[in-house]
Formats: structure tokens, sequence, C-alpha cells
């Protein structure tokens, strides 16, 4: 009848379409993310010498903004490639800076990530839609390849979250707020409206919404490593697949 009567079914019972739903329950009622194995061993969480945390802004399939967090040394640091003036025009020189900063990685020990594979795409295409590359490598794909982490992918595959697999969703549970007090692409998307329209201090509050993604990134990574028992980053996170209680 509720979602605690749910959470302590067993996720082999038959009476239930997929054991997910019981470990999902299990996440919600205790409001927090959870393991999706049962090892106590640590999860596999790359740690490089440089972190990049990369998210980017469009609008109207033009990317006028891309924000790189660069961490090193315990350290971190935003790094915007903006253009206002969007368009084919502001786009191909905002994605020629991007791709030249970006190959300047390509000898170090360091990792880039994103949330979803959406940075992918849209690079990816203006890549091809421009001619221009990435220094170093035979297409931007490859450079995702060899480069960068889908966080929210490695997140799917080893932790439970109690409503999807969303950044707004995931960072809270890791004690991450964002600044503006209603964040999402879609509002990024009204302010850069809003800011075209002569409200020129949308630009900050754009600026501010893309450094807080990056750094909701950065949040999740570290409180995977806080719940270090012992045995390394994620150890100490509680299992779904323990019963409550």
């Amino acid at each position: 009848r509720t979602v605690a009567d749910v959470a302590r079914l067993d996720p082999a019972d038959e009476r239930m379409p997929s054991g997910a739903t019981v470990l999902q329950a299990r996440a919600r009622t205790q409001s927090a993310l959870l393991r999706a194995d049962a090892g106590t061993e640590a999860l596999p969480l790359p740690h490089p010498m440089v972190e990049i945390d990369l998210d980017i802004e469009t609008y109207a399939g033009s990317t006028y903004l891309a924000g790189l967090l660069v961490t090193e040394d315990g350290a971190s640091a935003y790094e915007p490639f903006v253009d206002w003036r969007g368009g084919e025009e502001g786009e191909r020189a905002l994605i020629g800076r991007l791709f030249e900063r970006l190959a300047a990685w390509n000898e170090v020990s360091a990792l880039v990530y994103h949330w979803t594979d959406y940075e992918r795409r849209v690079l990816a295409d203006a890549g091809r839609r421009y001619g221009i590359g990435i220094p170093g490598h035979r297409s931007v794909d490859t450079w995702f390849d060899d480069h960068t982490l889908d966080l929210c992918d490695w997140a799917r595959t080893h932790l439970v979250s109690p409503n999807g697999f969303s950044l707004k969703t995931i960072a809270p549970l890791c004690g991450f707020t964002w600044r503006d007090d209603d964040p999402g692409g879609l509002q990024s998307e009204i302010w850069y409206e809003r800011f075209h329209a002569g409200e020129k201090a949308m630009a900050n509050r754009i600026l501010a919404y893309n450094e807080d993604d990056v750094r909701a990134q950065l949040a999740v990574r570290s409180w995977v490593r806080r719940h270090d028992s012992g045995a390394g980053p994620g150890s100490g996170i509680r299992s779904a697949l323990r019963p409550p209680g």
C-alpha cells in the first residue's frame, strides 16, 4: 500500500514487475543515494591529477556558453567560454576557442566530466558543421572516447536514486544547492531571451547558473569520495540490496 511496504519486499518478489522498483523504494524511504550492488569495496571512480567539469548552454540549437571547472591540487577555478551573439558566427568562434583549450590536456593526467551525452552530441555536431576539430584527435567523438566520463551514466551504473538521475535531483542529495531559486535549462533559455531584450543583468545570472552546474558535478564526486569506510571512495555508501531497518 505504501512506498515503505515496497521497500520491505524482496527484489526478487514475483509480484513486482522489476526488482529495481524495490531498490528505488528503499532509496526513497531513506531520501538518500544508495549503492546498486552489495559490495563494500571502492567504487571505480577515477581520480586524475586534473579534473575538468564541462557544461554547455544553448539557445535555438546554438551553443553560446561552455563552462569549465578545472580542479587541480585541491583548488577549483571556473573558466567560461562565452559569445553572447549566438548564431553561427558566435558559436563558431566559441567552439574554436573551447577546442583549443580542451587540447591543452591531451598530454597530462586529466579527465573531463559531463552529465548525460548532451555535450558530446552538441559539440560533435558543431565540429562537423564548422569543420573544426580538437587538435590531436581525429574527431570530437574520439576525443570524448579518450578523455571524458559521462558522470550521469556512471551514477546510473553504481547508484540507486530516490527519483531519477537529473543533476538537479542527484546533487542536492550530495549536499549541493544552486544559488538561483529557479535553476534549469529551460529557464536559462528564458534568461537568454531577456538578455537580448535588454536585461543585461541576465548575463551574470546565466554565468552563475552554469558555474553551479559544473560545481554540482564536482559535488557528486566529492560526496562519493567522502563516503570512504577505509576501502576507498563509495565503500561507505549503504547498499540498496540491504533491507531497511
